[in-house]
């Protein structure tokens, strides 16, 4: 069953690029629904092995942070600290943007400038998106009651170990979520130009996150079809497709 926790086809209209999370041309967004249920089956799993809530999220290939963004709304209760990393120096700066999105003073600065479009321009879109702006406000005042969830983003190349426990700093991840470069629109770069590794790009990825994961970490991973998600160190714990999309749940094995 492609769905076992985000079954209802909730309105998500908020988290769509251009509302009120920033975008930019070629930054394609992760859907939403598909987002929480990745959250939702790798938590599940989680608590299964017996690792409890709140959880430290980790987006490797984070682009402009909408997948982590959308999942702090979603399922804020949960989740202990949101970090993101991308090779693109630009990405990393639009992550930042829609990272400030989880406090209440990223919200309200966002919401006055869409209130200032609204009251210049007057059109349905900008009215529309300081209205998602609102709900989301309501929201992450009941989220900021219960803890503050901390961020951070840096630039890293993924592929590379040292670049990435550099830019961790320590942090323990317990979930990494990742919707890797393929397709059209993105591609799998490197900073590393004197490697000369033969490894595939996602055997160097999870490669590059053992270092930094609890030894009950989960990885969830999206591929296009073609890409195969394989390390000896970790154990398949889940694998489905949705249009052409595969994912793939792992747990680490030698953390």
């Amino acid at each position: 069953m492609p769905y076992q926790f985000a079954r209802e086809r909730l309105n998500y209209a908020a988290f769509a690029s251009g509302q009120v999370l920033h975008s930019l041309p070629g930054r394609p967004a992760f859907p939403a629904r598909l987002a929480s249920e990745l959250y939702q089956r790798g938590a599940a799993l989680l608590r299964g092995d017996g690792a409890s809530p709140p959880y430290v999220l980790y987006d490797p290939c984070c682009g402009g942070a909408q997948l982590l963004t959308t999942l702090a709304y979603l399922h804020g209760e949960t989740i202990a600290a949101l970090i993101g990393s991308d090779i693109d120096p630009d990405a990393v700066q639009l992550a930042a943007r829609n990272l400030a999105l989880v406090t209440l003073p990223g919200l309200d600065a966002r919401r006055a400038a869409l209130a200032d479009l609204a009251a210049r321009y007057g059109k349905p879109a900008h009215q529309e998106a300081l209205n998602h702006a609102a709900a989301l406000h309501e929201r992450q005042v009941e989220l900021t009651n219960q803890r503050t969830i901390t961020t951070a983003v840096f630039q890293a190349d993924a592929l590379n170990t040292a670049d990435m426990r550099a830019g961790l700093a320590g942090a323990a991840v317990d979930l990494v979520i990742a919707d890797v470069p393929y397709g059209q629109q993105t591609a799998w770069t490197t900073l590393d130009e004197a490697s000369t590794s033969t490894e595939a790009p996602l055997w160097r990825l999870l490669e590059a996150l053992r270092p930094n994961l609890t030894a009950r970490a989960v990885v969830a991973i999206a591929t296009d079809k073609v890409q195969r998600v394989r390390h000896d160190a970790y154990q398949r714990r889940d694998q489905w497709q949705i249009g052409k999309r595969r994912l793939t749940l792992l747990s680490v094995l030698n953390p």
